[in-house]
């Protein structure tokens, strides 16, 4: 009977230990600071699906004008622009990875180690983004960038850098309307972006 308890006993503890892991492996909601050479804002990125993240954000950023020519960046800190953006993040292989660790972790624990997790979010992703910019906030008119809004595809990877650190690096493909020259013009996208982790609370509405 004792040998009955003992087992069961060791059964719940190695339960709840590796349902903690499972958790933490899972997506998880962040309040973060992203900057880059571009620019800077706040975005909360939280799971809406499985494997799907909509990263939502505001900030300041260099402006952008779009012809038939093509796109152009300005990068003027005394003449920063608005913008706001959606993400919708699709993480291709992010339970492959958790698997991964899941059966280090089973071979761990019998041998007495702890588990361990990328974190953050780390994992590779499709996405789709649309990105609006407005028009100079400060300087003297004329004004160097229009309201532009970006549409793009891309693939990207996020992985955990430091203790509440992120790095993102994205490629891909969209297309910039300028509502001041109404113009269209496709663009090659890709960026390189750290973010500091605020939170991984997630809002309450």
């Amino acid at each position: 009977m004792k040998k009955k308890y003992l087992v069961l006993t060791f059964l719940l503890i190695f339960n709840y230990n590796f349902s903690q892991i499972v958790i933490k492996d899972s997506l998880k909601s962040l309040q973060k600071i992203e900057f880059n050479v571009f620019g800077l804002g706040l975005n909360y990125e939280t799971p809406i699906l499985k494997k799907v993240t909509l990263d939502s954000g505001i900030g300041l950023t260099s402006g952008y004008t779009a012809t038939n020519d093509g796109i152009s960046y300005q990068n003027n800190i005394l003449k920063p622009c608005l913008y706001l953006k959606e993400e919708l993040k699709y993480y291709y292989n992010f339970n492959k990875k958790n698997s991964t660790n899941i059966k280090k972790t089973k071979k761990r624990f019998v041998k007495g180690y702890k588990g361990f997790t990328k974190g953050y979010n780390s994992g590779s992703y499709f996405a789709f983004q649309s990105k609006y910019s407005t028009g100079n906030l400060f300087g003297n008119e004329p004004k160097s960038s229009n309201n532009v809004l970006l549409n793009e595809i891309h693939w990207g990877i996020q992985r955990k850098l430091f203790v509440n650190f992120l790095f993102n690096f994205n490629v891909g493909y969209g297309f910039a309307n300028d509502f001041k020259n109404k113009e269209v013009s496709p663009y090659v996208a890709a960026g390189i972006k750290v973010s500091y982790i605020l939170s991984r609370n997630k809002i309450a509405f």
